[in-house]
């Protein structure tokens, strides 16, 4: 009886171990996927602020920034 006592105490405390380093190792990879994104996010803006201005007429130029409006043929139909 006191056998079983001792290793369900040793069993709970290893699944308590258990669960507790699993948490630990989810955080951590969270933190490290936040990180790398804010990484990211200030990589990418600071590439891109060099080439703000450029990319903003090239895309006015290319018309990537018309209403979808401006790029219909003008025409309606009636049923």
């Amino acid at each position: 009886m006191e056998t079983q006592r001792h290793e369900g105490a040793r069993d709970r405390r290893n699944d308590e171990m258990d669960r507790r380093n699993l948490q630990m190792r989810t955080a951590k990879s969270t933190l490290t996927e936040d990180d790398k994104k804010v990484v990211a996010r200030r990589f990418a803006k600071n590439f891109l602020a060099l080439f703000k201005k450029d990319t903003l007429k090239i895309m006015v130029d290319e018309g990537a920034l018309r209403r979808p409006v401006d790029l219909t043929i003008g025409a309606t139909y009636v049923p």
